[in-house]
């Protein structure tokens, strides 16, 4: 699962972030020695990572014991600076109606609600310190302090030194004084309010306290069915004898399989989970620290999609950390969409060769980094240069057959973002489900893996999600035309051009633009040896003919070059359809049946072409009349046996109709003029 990568980003995290007493040279040296001593001798410092962030709280509120005053505390405010952030370790309760961890709370000011947290949550927090405060373990003797300072004090100075005296000596939290400090701060943001000792030290300056929190937060690595284990060895970091917890990465906050849920691992009971993967606290900290602070920095879009980027790098530590920060600032870059990220990579990888590998998660992140929904793992650098150079000469390609017009969304590149544009249902929200569906994810991903490992793939799969694709921009095209109720000559257009009047310079894919984007991402996938290479074409007697038989066209049978043809020919019917102002919608188009015809279904398609054709008297052209003898042929060399399926016979039409403009330039002043 990444675990060691994981752990690996996350302490060098935390010595960019973290310099402490004479430990920086150990860093360098020695940063597992390094880590230990942090957890050791400045806890509070850790625990800044571990425990939820500030966010937008900017003030801290301070009761502290009063001089001179053995009756009040005193109320003080201060600006949260970075300093003093440290000295206020906050731990988020379970819930909105649990006990504070200890005396740092959250002060909040809700319209309508008035001031927080209500009274009930103070009183039964108050009775949490009394329990800890008799609990014999090693933090009591701060707790009994704590309880002893709002019990005994229960007057309130203001910082212009009012008084106020509670109503009742005898309240019922126990807390006067706290509970007056809730009831008058006058902010509307939510702030902190804390509790100084009898020195006047914050939370954060008491080692019992941050020990306390250190210890709570282990519970989280700890469930009914996999308590911790003493005395075993880490799977992760191999420290000897020291407590493990099997629930350590889930209660870490990473959660990509249910580790409690029986027969997840065949043969491994939840109670005897710590001898497979069961891990120390400093670990599971770490793993902590990685998911609350330092995988944002690594996600990234491929394939259209988010994605986690885990680098594997081999030592020196130094070299490890600059990459780190390389690699985070390339990652930004794909999430931007600049055109320099793929040179950036580059640059990284050509200084960093102690990069193994990196590895692609498809997960979700949020509150936890959960779901892993695909990976492709190890990725070697020597693959992305070499895949970079080929998208340098396929973004230059030039075939009749290939876009004149490029699509940015559509360019090859490292992050593979081409491939979230051309399998992508046209439709707005009504395709946002489908888009999103588990089946075209599995797609995108198989794709990702193929072509960063450079290895074949069954072809089947991708041709039926590409049929589905093409049934959607098919289904809109019908859905707009509806909606228009009748003619529109832009939206007849977009069957023919690469973009309309409207469209031009926007880089919208119109049906034939996507058509021939997919033509030319097929022949980059046989390129590129994920799909089968064609060495054998058909070759047609017709001059004008030969430039779309080649490789690039895919068109390596009299099957394929029959539908092909056909397509042309269909395509120069709607187009004399659209001259006429003819809804193609309701014409043409239905003989598609919604791109259902297989090869046997062409013969008679032709024949409805050619009938159409002769009524509207469009066959005097020479071209046009070479064209039909050259599907002619084919078809009495192939006879009702034309064995294609309804996926390829689809694409080979469409290819075909996406292509009839430049197969046929000159002929659409001539079909206007068709009386």
């Amino acid at each position: 699962m990444f675990l060691d990568e994981m752990r690996a980003l996350a302490l060098d995290f935390l010595q960019r972030k973290i310099h402490f007493g004479g430990f920086q040279e150990q860093a360098n040296r020695d940063p597992e020695a390094w880590y230990r001593n942090l957890r050791d001798q400045e806890t509070a410092i850790l625990l800044r990572y571990l425990l939820e962030p500030p966010g937008r709280i900017e003030r801290i509120y301070v009761l502290k014991p009063m001089e001179g005053d053995a009756e009040a505390l005193s109320l003080e405010a201060h600006d949260l600076t970075e300093e003093k952030a440290r000295r206020v370790p906050f731990a988020k309760p379970s819930g909105s109606q649990s006990r504070w961890f200890g005396p740092v709370v959250k002060r909040s000011s809700q319209k309508g609600k008035g001031p927080g947290p209500k009274l009930k949550i103070v009183e039964s927090s108050i009775t949490g310190f009394r329990e800890k405060a008799a609990s014999g373990e090693p933090w009591a003797g701060y707790f009994r302090e704590i309880v002893e300072l709002l019990e005994q004090r229960p007057v309130l100075v203001l910082p212009d030194g009012t008084r106020i005296e509670p109503e009742s000596r005898a309240t019922e939290t126990g807390a006067p004084a706290l509970s007056t400090a809730i009831q008058i701060i006058n902010e509307k943001k939510t702030v902190f309010l804390i509790v100084a000792d009898h020195e006047g030290r914050w939370p954060g300056d008491r080692k019992e306290y941050t020990s306390y929190l250190q210890a709570k937060l282990s519970e989280r690595y700890v469930t009914k069915n996999a308590p911790a284990e003493p005395q075993k060895d880490c799977s992760l970091c191999a420290a000897k004898d020291v407590t493990v917890y099997a629930n350590g990465i889930k209660g870490a906050g990473i959660n990509f399989s249910n580790m409690e849920r029986t027969g997840a691992f065949p043969g491994v009971q939840p109670s005897d989970a710590w001898k497979r993967f069961a891990i120390c606290s400093a670990c599971a900290d770490l793993i902590t620290v990685y998911k609350n602070h330092v995988a944002k920095d690594y996600e990234a879009q491929v394939a259209g999609e988010k994605v986690l980027v885990v680098p594997r790098i081999d030592p020196p530590h130094s070299q490890r950390r600059t990459f780190s920060k390389r690699v985070q600032a390339w990652l930004a870059l794909t999430k931007e969409g600049t055109k320099s990220k793929e040179e950036q990579l580059l640059r990284i990888l050509r200084k960093h060769p102690g990069l193994v590998t990196l590895n692609f998660l498809w997960v979700k992140m949020g509150q936890h980094i959960e779901e892993c929904r695909g990976v492709v793992s190890e990725v070697p650098p020597t693959r992305l240069m070499e895949l970079s150079t080929r998208n340098l000469e396929a973004n230059r390609w030039n075939s009749p057959v290939f876009p004149r017009q490029q699509v940015h969304d559509c360019q090859f590149d490292l992050s593979l973002q081409f491939l979230g544009s051309l399998l992508k249902r046209p439709g707005g929200n009504v395709a946002t489900k489908v888009n999103n569906s588990s089946s075209l994810r599995n797609q995108r991903i198989a794709l990702c893996q193929a072509l960063y490992h450079k290895r074949p793939m069954d072809e089947t799969a991708f041709y039926q999600e590409w049929h589905e694709t093409a049934c959607w921009y098919l289904l809109e095209f019908l859905r707009t035309d509806r909606e228009q109720n009748g003619f529109s000559k832009s939206r007849w257009m977009s069957l023919f051009l690469e973009s309309t009047e409207k469209q031009a310079g926007k880089g919208i894919l119109t049906f034939a633009s996507w058509m021939r984007h997919t033509a030319r991402f097929l022949h980059y996938l046989r390129m590129e040896g994920v799909f089968p290479m064609i060495n054998t074409f058909y070759e047609p007697k017709m001059e004008d003919l030969k430039p779309y038989f080649t490789a690039e066209s895919g068109i390596d049978c009299p099957e394929k070059a029959f539908a092909f043809l056909l397509g042309v020919l269909f395509g120069y019917l709607m187009r004399v359809q659209g001259a006429r102002k003819v809804n193609v919608a309701a014409n043409a188009l239905t003989w598609l049946r919604r791109l259902s015809l297989k090869g046997k279904d062409l013969p008679e398609l032709y024949v409805k072409i050619r009938g159409k054709l002769l009524e509207y008297g469009s066959e005097k052209d020479s071209d046009l009349r070479e064209l039909i003898e050259e599907i002619g042929r084919l078809g009495v060399r192939l006879g009702d046996s034309i064995s294609l399926d309804h996926v390829k016979a689809s694409y080979f039409l469409l290819l075909g109709q996406s292509l009839n403009r430049e197969v046929l330039p000159k002929k659409e002043k001539k079909a206007e003029e068709t009386p």
